[in-house]
């Protein structure tokens, strides 16, 4: 199998320099898969060539449910938003974009992510601090919870701003 194959080629591979350290599926009688992550040091004989391998073997069967689950999960999560007829943006604490997605873009004329990397200013092409999605989204950086309309190629869109906070808890951006 494939991961046969790899496993004798990382054993072969392995040196004083590069320990075998691979994960790699077991197929069992019953036709069942598990998931193993083996470690090995190689150990030297007098000749400075090796002459035994040390190591260990962790059962990682259930981290890689986990990992397959969450991957599916983050995938179906994925499709919804970009074909949801609505737009989701995020931008950085400089008011930068970071992302946007969603059916409700092709409206505005624009692409998934067209817009990354653009300031507010850039994208709407006004310097003016009082523009209401700019002086909306400075309100989401202070910690605010925001909501207004906006006008845009002819249609009025009703805009929801919530800060976007770091894992320690620090404001980071907003998501609308």
């Amino acid at each position: 199998s494939e991961d046969r194959d790899r496993v004798v080629d990382a054993f072969e591979k392995a040196c004083p320099d590069t320990p075998f350290d691979i994960e790699y599926r077991i197929v069992r009688g019953d036709g069942s898969i598990r998931w193993i992550h083996d470690r090995a040091f190689p150990i030297l004989g007098n000749d400075g060539g090796i002459y035994r391998m040390a190591g260990f073997s962790e059962y990682i069967t259930e981290r890689k449910s986990a990992e397959v689950r969450l991957q599916e999960n983050e995938t179906r999560l994925r499709l919804r938003v970009e074909q949801m007829p609505a737009i989701l943006w995020t931008v950085d604490d400089q008011m930068r974009f970071d992302s946007s997605v969603g059916a409700g873009l092709a409206a505005l004329g624009l692409k998934p992510h067209e817009s990354r990397g653009l300031a507010l200013r850039e994208f709407f092409q006004t310097d003016d601090p009082e523009f209401t999605p700019i002086a909306m989204h400075r309100r989401g950086l202070a910690g605010e919870s925001v909501s207004y309309e906006s006008e845009w190629a002819g249609r009025t869109y009703q805009c929801f701003l919530e800060p976007r906070r770091s894992s320690n808890g620090r404001i980071n951006g907003v998501v609308g």
